[in-house]
C-alpha cells in the first residue's frame, strides 16, 4: 500500500539525450532498502537514494540523499550528518514535496524531514519513541518489508504518519501534517482493554478520503484478530466511516482494500474460516469480497470458496492446498478497466527440513535451527470477473528455494511464517505495474536457478497481460557481480536493477529494457 510519488518532467530542459546508468562512487555503506523508486500515478519519474560516505566524527557520519530522474540523470544532492546508526525507514513524494522518514536508535527517537522539489529543507520533527513504536522500528530497520507503513503520502497536500499513543499500551495515533510538517489533525485509537492492541495501517487514499485498516488483537500472542475500516475527510480529520470488517456466520481476515474513485466505493478483500477458527493456526475456507459505501453499508459480498468455486478452475483441496500442497500468499490486487480484478500471489508451504532435523540430532535437540524450512514455490494469479466469480487461476512456473527456519517455527503456522518470509523478503515477488490505459499490466519475480554442471544464476521473470487478454512471460538474465542487488519497478517497458560493491565502495543502477 505504500506510495513514492514524484513529478520530474519540469524539472528538466537541458540535453537531448538520456543516460540509461547512474554511477555513484565513495559509497561506503547503503541498504537496499534505503533506495527506491518514485512513482506518479502508474509510472515510475525517478530513484531516491540514502547512503552513508565518511565519518564526520567519532560519533556521527556523512551521509547523502540523492535524487534522479526516471531516466537515471541526477537530479540534486543533499549532505546531512546524523549519528553512525542512523538508518532511512520510509521516504515518500506527494507531487510537490519529498519526506524522509529516519530512525534513531541511539536516541530512541524517529525523525521526519520534507524538502521541496529542489530538495531544500521545509519542515522537520523529531521526537522521542515510547510504548509499542520501540519494536516497530526495531524491525522496520532490519526487514525488508516489515508490513507496516509509517509514513504515507497524500497527493499534494501533506503526509500521513501512522504511529502509536504515547502509553505502554499498544494504541494507534494517525497524524495528518502539510508539507511544511505542520500537524493539521490526530485520530487515536479509543480506550482498550487491559492487554487488547490496536495496530492502524494505510489502506488507500483519495482526494477527499483517506483510508485505514485497524486491526485489533486481544493479546500481542494472539492467534486471531478483528479488523475495523476507518475512513476521515483528508481536510479535516471527521469520520466518515469507522466500521468492524465481521460476518455472522465465518470468521474474516481482511487484506487489501482499494477505493473505486468512480464509485466511492471501497473493495475489501481477504480469506474467511470457520467461526471458530483462529487467522494465524487454521487453514481458511477461501477468499472474501466486500464491496462497502461511504456510508459504511455493504452493498455487495461474495465468498468465493476452495472446494467449490476455486476447485473448478485450480487444483486445490477445501484448504486452499494446491499442488504439491502449497498455499497462496497475496501480494497485490490488481482492477483492468473492463472491470477484472487480478489477485498475484506466490505459492509457498512448510516442509521438513533434512538439514535442521540433522542438525538436532546430532546436537541432542539443542540446535538453534527448526525441524521444518518455508518452501518458496511457483507465482499465481487469480482472475475475477466484475461480479468477483473466479475465473482463471493462472500458475507461473519458476524454481523453488527454501529457508531454514528458527527453532520453534514447526509450532508456528504456514500463514504466520509467510508473513514473516515477507518481512525478510524470502518471496522472489518484485513488483506489479498496471499500464496507463488500464488494460494491461505485468508483475515481476525474480527467479534464482542452477542447472546441473553450471553456476547459479538469477533471472528476471515479467508476466504481462496484454491487450488481447492473455498472459506472456519475458525473462532475462540477471548479471551480477556485486555484494547485493535489487530489482526496481522502472518507466513503462524497462526494469531497473541496483547493484553495490562493497569492495569498491560504490552503487550502480541501470535500466534494462523488457520485451512485450
Amino acid at each position: 500500500m505504500k506510495k513514492l510519488v514524484l513529478l520530474f518532467i519540469l524539472l528538466f530542459t537541458i540535453g537531448k539525450g538520456f543516460s540509461q546508468n547512474l554511477n555513484m562512487d565513495n559509497v561506503l555503506n547503503i541498504k537496499l532498502k534505503n533506495t527506491g523508486p518514485i512513482i506518479s500515478g502508474n509510472d515510475v519519474k525517478g530513484y531516491y537514494y540514502f547512503y552513508n560516505v565518511d565519518k564526520a566524527d567519532k560519533k556521527n557520519v556523512n551521509y547523502v540523499i540523492k535524487v534522479s530522474d526516471e531516466n537515471l540523470r541526477p537530479v540534486n544532492t543533499v549532505d546531512i550528518v546524523r549519528p553512525k546508526s542512523f538508518s532511512l525507514i520510509e521516504a515518500e513524494y506527494n507531487g510537490s514535496t519529498f519526506a524522509f522518514l529516519f530512525y534513531n536508535p541511539k536516541e530512541n527517537s524517529y525523525e521526519i524531514i520534507t524538502f521541496d522539489k529542489s530538495l531544500k529543507e521545509i519542515g522537520k520533527t523529531v521526537k522521542k519513541i515510547v510504548g509499542a513504536s520501540d519494536s516497530y522500528f526495531k524491525m522496520a530497520s532490519a526487514s525488508m518489508d516489515p508490513g507496516h507503513s509509517f509514513l504515507v503520502a497524500v497527493e499534494n497536500k501533506g503526509f500521513l504518519y501512522y504511529g502509536f499513543s504515547e502509553s505502554k499500551k499498544i494504541k494507534y495515533s494517525i497524524d495528518y501534517y502539510d508539507n511544511n510538517l505542520k500537524l493539521i489533525w490526530n485520530s487515536i485509537s479509543p480506550d482498550l482493554t487491559t492487554k487488547e492492541l490496536a495496530i492502524a495501517d494505510d489502506a488507500f487514499q483519495s482526494e477527499n478520503y483517506i483510508g485505514t485498516l485497524i486491526t485489533r488483537r486481544e493479546s500481542s500472542t494472539a492467534k486471531d484478530a478483528s479488523y475495523d475500516l476507518l475512513v476521515n475527510e483528508v481536510s479535516s480529520g471527521k469520520q466518515l466511516v469507522k466500521m468492524e470488517l465481521a460476518d455472522k456466520a465465518y470468521n474474516i481476515a481482511a487484506n487489501k482494500i482499494t477505493f473505486d474513485e468512480a464509485t466511492k466505493n471501497i473493495m475489501v478483500f481477504g480469506e474467511y474460516y470457520n467461526l471458530k477458527e483462529k487467522e494465524y493456526k487454521a487453514a481458511s475456507l477461501g477468499y472474501f469480497y466486500l464491496i462497502v459505501d461511504m456510508a459504511g453499508k455493504v452493498v455487495q459480498q461474495k465468498l468465493i470458496s476452495w472446494e467449490k468455486d476455486m476447485a473448478k478452475v485450480a487444483n486445490s483441496d477445501k484448504s486452499g492446498r494446491m499442488e504439491k500442497g502449497a498455499r497462496v500468499f497475496v501480494h497485490e490486487i490488481i482492477r483492468t478497466s473492463d472491470g477484472d480484478v487480478f489477485v498475484v500471489g506466490e505459492q509457498y508451504k512448510k516442509a521438513a527440513s533434512g538439514w535442521g532435523i540433522a542438525s538436532a540430532v546430532i546436537s541432542n535437540g539443542r540446535s538453534n535451527t527448526s525441524t521444518v524450512q518455508l518452501e518458496v514455490l511457483n507465482m499465481v494469479i487469480l482472475q475475477f470477473d466484475p461480479k468477483l466469480n473466479i475465473k482463471a487461476v493462472k500458475v507461473f512456473e519458476k524454481d523453488p528455494h527454501f529457508h531454514l527456519l528458527p527453532a520453534g517455527a514447526e509450532f508456528v503456522g504456514s500463514k504466520m511464517l509467510a508473513y514473516w518470509a515477507k518481512s525478510y523478503g524470502w518471496f522472489d515477488y518484485a513488483y506489479s505495474q498496471m499500464q496507463n490505459d488500464k488494460q494491461t499490466f505485468l508483475c515481476t519475480y525474480v527467479n534464482y536457478n542452477k542447472e546441473k554442471g553450471e553456476k547459479g544464476k538469477n533471472t528476471l521473470g515479467a508476466i504481462v497481460y496484454t491487450p488481447e487478454k492473455v498472459f506472456t512471460i519475458d525473462k532475462m538474465d540477471l548479471n551480477r557481480k556485486s555484494t547485493d542487488y535489487r530489482v526496481y519497478r522502472a518507466k513503462s517497458g524497462y526494469i531497473g536493477v541496483g547493484e553495490y560493491f562493497k569492495k569498491e565502495k560504490k552503487f550502480d543502477v541501470r535500466l534494462e529494457k523488457i520485451n512485450y
